[in-house]
């Protein structure tokens, strides 16, 4: 559901989108036990066994900027292609 919130015009599904899927995706590492105190330690835990590193530690980085950065903003395409990577994990830590 999260990709079809996903608007091409509406500048803040761009961000909403991306927010709700970083969190999808820390519930999952949290799910399969993966210890951290935030997300990117529970991401270096699974290291290695991404498909696409690159591409959701790219992702989990524009999420930082959008979440704590207030005139931070993502264009359709970005956010599209950072999608793409949180779903490509998900798929990776067996939520999907």
């Amino acid at each position: 559901s999260i990709e079809s919130d996903l608007k091409r015009d509406d500048a803040n599904s761009h961000v909403v989108c991306i927010l709700n899927a970083d969190k999808l995706l820390d519930q999952a590492l949290r799910d399969r036990g993966l210890p951290g105190k935030t997300m990117a330690e529970r991401m270096k835990q699974y290291q290695g066994k991404w498909t696409n590193g690159n591409g959701i530690w790219a992702a989990h980085k524009i999420r930082n900027r959008l979440a704590h950065e207030p005139d931070a903003r993502i264009d359709y395409e970005r956010a599209r292609q950072a999608l793409i990577a949180y779903k490509q994990a998900l798929k990776d830590v067996g939520a999907i």
